[in-house]
């Protein structure tokens, strides 16, 4: 009978924690390990978030005039960079950038996926150059879709929560003041 409480006991503890660490996603400390690349800085506008497959999230900015930013998104490897990002310019409308986390269409390119830059001779983490003159709204969109193995094996029908995947989506953000040229 000891033997059997005993075990239930595990068996409760290991349940426990099982739920607590799924709960527990500490997304900030993904963004404390981002380095600005100079010339830039880091910019507050960064933000790191716990996110689940099946949703759009949507996050609004204000660029600041005469400054220039890079933008870098980096995602859990829970989402198998199944992902989609759109940064919409809010007042004109214009779509400044509509990318996959991940392509095979190397034209079309991707937000997520490091590749080697023969240049420099390293490997690089894809970013996106913005530069506003006036201050400008803009929108970044980050589409979480569903893994495509769980949509193909799961009925028609609205997949549970418990069938959501989490995890943290970070959107590092970089500034720095525009450079005037001339006198």
């Amino acid at each position: 009978m000891k033997f059997i409480s005993t075990l239930f006991l595990i068996f409760i503890s290991l349940i426990n924690n099982k739920a607590a660490s799924a709960q527990s996603f500490d997304c900030m400390s993904t963004l404390k390990m981002r380095y600005a690349s100079p010339p830039y800085q880091f910019s507050e506008l960064s933000k790191s978030a716990v996110c689940k497959t099946g949703e759009q999230y949507e996050y609004l900015m204000k660029l600041e005039k005469n400054s220039d930013y890079r933008i870098s998104f980096f995602a859990s490897t829970i989402f198998n960079n199944n992902i989609n990002f759109k940064i919409l310019n809010t007042g004109s409308g214009e779509i400044l950038i509509d990318m996959p986390g991940l392509s095979d269409n190397t034209k079309q390119g991707n937000a997520l996926e490091v590749y080697f830059d023969s240049e420099t001779n390293k490997f690089i983490h894809p970013y996106f150059d913005l530069s506003s003159k006036t201050d400008t709204d803009i929108k970044i969109i980050v589409d979480v879709l569903q893994d495509n193995l769980q949509v193909e094996s799961s009925p028609k029908s609205i997949l549970a929560a418990s069938d959501q995947k989490k995890g943290c989506v970070t959107i590092f953000i970089q500034s720095k003041p525009t450079e005037v040229d001339g006198f």
